[in-house]
């Protein structure tokens, strides 16, 4: 009984990881449903597996920034957002309180089942890319804010019905690419793009076939703090190299090989931005919502927010999305509560998992996000452990 609880258990962490990436079984589910059933099963595995857990002092300081930050993000919300507010804050405490063997125990789970279902997602999105015939229908996201969010679904990944370009991008199950770099890019990070584990192997290939930026520039970052941090340049680093730009180069050249002889240049090099003589990547918000974003900061709501209108403002993420809704308060209790977390290793692993957060939230600012959330409090204690074994 109880090892089928802690079964269930896990796979309930794993599920969580990606409902928030926004699977499209998830989309006619209303949030409250989920988490109240996935509230219940974490209920259930702290009576069973109390002996798993642990309130050490250093969490305190998480703990009560978690609960700043959740609280700030819900203040807007109606009595049912409050309520998953509240049932979401309760679960990912119970998650920060986990013993160090069993957060580890739960990052190599949440890579090997992620990597399968993207890899099965994969394959069969590249019979896709040769036309092979697969079932799908026509599925739409709710309300289906813009035509974007209106799909293909060939169950296993979905693709736009309206397609712009010459290429189809892959994002697995998931709403969008970014939202599928969302969960590859810390995951990949905190199992240091170690390509000897077939399942991180995985995951930096389906990384490449996303063609998302934001994916691109914080796997080179990673991957470099990984090569390059200490000051010692071994013959196994250069090795390591060498092997990773050979894949990248080699995936680069089979996705313009399939797709177009130009779509490097339309997906990746015509989204980055040159601003006064500094190469930067597309904010990801429009002019209408520039504007907006600017009479936030030039008035007394800076600190607090306003109220966010999804069909007024939709279609724009990022930090300033994240100012304009929820202010500058909400910028610095985020930067507390991960501060804190991730300070709880080591100082190189720190500024790696910090560089690589940062980045994240930079571009698509969801600090809440289940995907975020577990890759830091889980990973935090996985690197810990990956130091002690090297230094063993």
């Amino acid at each position: 009984m109880k090892s089928q609880t802690h079964n269930i258990y896990k796979f309930t962490i794993f599920f969580l990881y990606i409902y928030s990436m926004y699977p499209w079984f998830t989309w006619s589910i209303k949030p409250i449903i989920i988490t109240s059933v996935t509230f219940v099963v974490i209920v259930i595995h702290t009576v069973f597996h109390n002996k798993y857990y642990i309130l050490k002092s250093k969490y305190l300081v998480s703990l009560f920034f978690l609960f700043l930050m959740i609280a700030w993000e819900s203040l807007n919300s109606n009595f049912f957002g409050k309520m998953n507010s509240g049932l979401t804050f309760i679960a990912m405490s119970s998650i920060i309180c986990l013993k160090d063997n069993y957060k580890i125990e739960l990052v190599n789970y949440i890579t090997k089942w992620f990597a399968i279902l993207l890899g099965i997602s994969f394959l069969c999105y590249v019979m896709f890319l040769f036309n092979i015939p697969q079932y799908h229908e026509i599925y739409a996201y709710k309300e289906a804010l813009h035509e974007g969010y209106v799909f293909d679904n060939y169950y296993t990944f979905v693709v736009p019905t309206i397609r712009f370009f010459s290429y189809t991008r892959f994002q697995s199950i998931f709403l969008e690419p970014g939202h599928l770099t969302m969960g590859l890019a810390i995951l990949s990070f905190i199992n240091r793009y170690n390509i000897k584990n077939k399942y991180v192997l995985i995951l930096i290939l389906v990384q490449l076939f996303t063609l998302s930026l934001a994916g691109y520039v914080l796997l080179c970052l990673g991957f470099l703090f990984f090569t390059f941090s200490s000051l010692s340049i071994n013959k196994e680093k250069i090795q390591r190299f060498i092997f990773i730009t050979t894949i990248v180069a080699g995936s680069i050249f089979l996705v313009n090989s399939i797709f177009s002889n130009n779509v490097i240049e339309t997906a990746i090099l015509n989204r980055l931005e040159y601003t006064n003589g500094v190469i930067t990547g597309d904010n990801r918000t429009n002019s209408y919502f520039d504007n907006i974003y600017n009479q936030v900061i030039d008035s007394p709501d800076k600190w607090t927010g306003i109220e966010w209108n999804q069909y007024a403002y939709g279609g724009n993420s990022g930090y300033k999305k994240y100012i304009v809704s929820h202010g500058i308060i909400g910028v610095c209790l985020v930067s507390l509560f991960y501060t804190f977390t991730i300070l709880n290793i080591r100082e190189r692993e720190t500024a790696g998992l910090a560089l690589i957060l940062y980045s994240l939230l930079y571009q698509n600012a969801y600090p809440t996000w289940w995907c975020v959330f577990l890759s830091v409090i889980l990973g935090t204690s996985y690197l810990q452990s990956k130091y002690k074994n090297k230094e063993e």
